[in-house]
């Protein structure tokens, strides 16, 4: 792409910067701002992008794919500020890598090795890290959910579960846990190892 001479037409009303306009390879005209040029962060008119896009999707025929959704979407809520999961992704600092950022492929490679299929959804095991493969995984949606930000958990014998997981591992209901724990007050080791009596009602009122 060749600058051919200063245009500030595009720039905005506040800013100093300088425009150029500038005339791409394929033939286009466009105005780019002067420091893109010079990091090299603008090479062509948007053309360029377009056919390594095309090639890759054409090549690898991932296009319009459930993997492909799930890796734009990705991007989305963590580079597009006009997304409505920005807030909790992008707005709190969360990335996606290098590696898979710009390179649907990798991303693809990654996710077939590491065991993912229809039905399970990408998950972050630290819920504050960023997308990146040492900090990714295939999960179902229970145990996603478990995972969330928003979980308290609670630890006991130096196990930290949240509420539901608790109560499948002693095998009492959430329900029944959560009276004993918010309602009544219980003491946690209690709460989690008192087993329920016969007759008694649901949240062990007389225990």
């Amino acid at each position: 792409m060749i600058a051919i001479r200063p245009d500030n037409s595009k720039r905005p009303a506040k800013s100093t910067r300088l425009y150029w306009l500038c005339k791409c390879d394929c033939g286009n005209y466009t105005v780019t701002a002067d420091a893109d040029l010079r990091r090299g962060k603008v090479r062509s008119c948007g053309c360029l992008h377009d056919e390594l896009t095309g090639q890759r999707f054409y090549k690898h025929g991932q296009s319009g794919t459930k993997l492909n959704m799930v890796w734009q979407a990705m991007k989305q809520r963590c580079g597009n500020n006009h997304s409505k999961d920005f807030p909790n992704y992008g707005g709190r600092g969360i990335k996606v890598c290098h590696q898979w950022l710009d390179d649907f492929q990798s991303f693809y490679d990654w996710a077939i090795v590491n065991g993912y299929h229809e039905g399970l959804s990408i998950d972050r095991i630290n819920v504050d890290g960023n997308y990146e493969p040492q900090n990714c995984r295939w999960v179902n949606m229970k145990t996603q959910a478990n995972n969330e930000r928003k979980n308290h958990k609670l630890s006991f014998k130096g196990e930290s579960h949240t509420l539901s997981e608790w109560a499948e591992i002693t095998g009492q209901t959430q329900s029944t846990l959560s009276a004993r724990i918010n309602r009544y007050g219980w003491p946690l080791e209690r709460a989690l190892t008192v087993k329920p009596k016969k007759g008694r009602n649901q949240y062990d009122r007389a225990l």
